[in-house]
């Protein structure tokens, strides 16, 4: 039996009264089905992940970071640093497939700036600790004041400190001393 077309085909076998059937089911894959899943977002001092592809015993992966080559000919591929990681994997029957996955070091930052003296007539600095969408815990002389808000107004003097947790779990803190006069 000669086939083009994907789809069910069965067989019956008879010899004088005895009878046997099967029956298969064809798929015909233009592209292999690689997934390397969604875009990775690690923060400083993580492990870099393992990818893998997927798809178990293929006769060729060529993995790639940024257009270089890395890596051996295995299903998984330990990732070292930031980049673009490609896959193209060839099957035994010479289909191919692609796919990418993205890996980025998260490294939020923030900075309230330099320490800070005003008058007790002037007006009391608002901090901003900028990463958008994250979670803020803002601190006056080790003490919670109790906001989640990228800003926080300050009231008198003290210690002014923040520590904030991204979208993708990774921290940054800093502080500085607001000196009223």
């Amino acid at each position: 039996l000669q086939t083009f077309q994907p789809g069910a085909y069965s067989v019956l076998v008879s010899y004088d009264a005895c009878f046997a059937s099967d029956t298969f089911n064809l798929v015909i894959f233009t592209n292999l089905p690689i997934n390397l899943g969604d875009d990775i977002f690690i923060c400083p001092g993580d492990t870099f992940p393992v990818i893998d592809a997927g798809y178990p015993g293929l006769t060729l992966y060529t993995w790639s970071v940024d257009a270089n080559p890395v890596g051996f000919n295995t299903e998984q591929l330990q990732t070292t640093v930031p980049g673009l990681y490609a896959l193209t994997g060839i099957s035994n029957t010479g289909c191919t497939g692609t796919d990418s996955v993205r890996v980025t070091l998260s490294t939020p930052e923030t900075n309230l700036g330099l320490n800070t003296t005003i008058c007790s007539n002037e007006g009391s600095p608002v901090l901003n600790a900028g990463n958008p969408g994250s979670d803020y815990y803002w601190y006056k002389d080790g003490f919670s004041v109790g906001t989640n808000s990228q800003t926080h107004q300050t009231a008198g003097g003290g210690i002014y400190s923040v520590l904030l947790i991204n979208q993708f779990g990774c921290i940054a803190s800093d502080s500085m001393t607001l000196t009223v006069l």
